[in-house]
């Protein structure tokens, strides 16, 4: 696979590989692979879907077994 960047893009990746100590081409694969390895995101896939996403929301991080045990719910 051949891809195109621009020169300003050339010189940040060169300079990655020279700080890291590795090729251009590691510097962009694992970059690549870093973006592409993360989770799909959610596509619903019916009405019962899209309504349970529209009232979803982030919660934050979840509880530890430390904080639900009985010492750390009198914390």
């Amino acid at each position: 696979m051949i891809i195109e960047i621009d020169s300003e893009l050339e010189q940040v990746i060169s300079q990655q590989a020279t700080i890291q100590n590795k090729s251009a081409t590691e510097i962009v694969a694992a970059a690549v692979r870093e973006i592409y390895k993360r989770p799909a995101p959610f596509v619903p896939r019916d009405e019962w879907e899209r309504r349970l996403a529209a009232i979803a929301g982030d919660c934050g991080p979840g509880l530890t077994d430390e904080h639900l045990s009985s010492e750390g719910l009198y914390e």
